[in-house]
């Protein structure tokens, strides 16, 4: 799996980690915290997880401290944490990807269904599984034209009517998302 990690040399992870332990009286699994210390959470566009019959994509994950995508800015987070799970991860319609932090389900991981409640799925033993079924593909190549490329490209399709300012506005995200994006193979040890 690729991800854009959220970490920066500005931030001690060691000391977020430790101050998100305590806040939260909640002691993570080691093999979380290897991940955090590594990538502290990031961006991993055109990823999926597959497992048997279970297909679904993985958007990013959440990291701590001072990042975009925070665990604890997740909506559900005081509701999820009473539960025992912690969300690590997201796609693209809302659903979370959660690790257990007590007993017998500690360091599993589990999908949380946004349609259903969050009602809870088995997938893996541990993160490291869980990062071995996601596999990334390329990103499309069209995430790096520029707005007026873009505008063209509908222009010569016949599809102008469809260009709004909203749409304008929302390429510019995805071209900023995108522009300085380098993903790297997760590992984690």
């Amino acid at each position: 799996m690729l991800i854009a990690k959220y970490l920066k040399n500005d931030i001690d992870i060691e000391k977020e980690i430790l101050n998100f332990e305590k806040k939260y009286d909640i002691l993570l699994p080691s093999q979380y915290k290897s991940f955090l210390k590594k990538y502290n959470g990031g961006d991993t566009p055109e990823t999926n997880i597959k497992i048997k019959k279970f297909t679904w994509d993985v958007d990013g994950f959440y990291g701590i401290g001072n990042v975009e995508f925070r665990i604890d800015k997740v909506v559900e987070f005081d509701e999820l944490l009473e539960k025992g799970w912690l969300p690590i991860a997201y796609s693209c319609l809302g659903d979370y990807f959660a690790i257990g932090l007590n007993g017998a389900d500690k360091g599993k991981i589990y999908f949380l269904d946004y349609g259903s409640g969050y009602r809870k799925k088995f997938l893996t033993d541990d993160l490291k599984q869980f990062i071995d079924y996601c596999q990334s593909g390329e990103i499309d190549p069209c995430v790096y034209e520029t707005v007026e490329e873009r505008e063209a490209d509908l222009l010569a399709r016949g599809k102008g009517a469809n260009i709004t300012e909203g749409l304008k506005e929302a390429w510019q995200e995805e071209i900023d998302r995108f522009k300085d994006m380098v993903r790297e193979e997760v590992i984690i040890d």
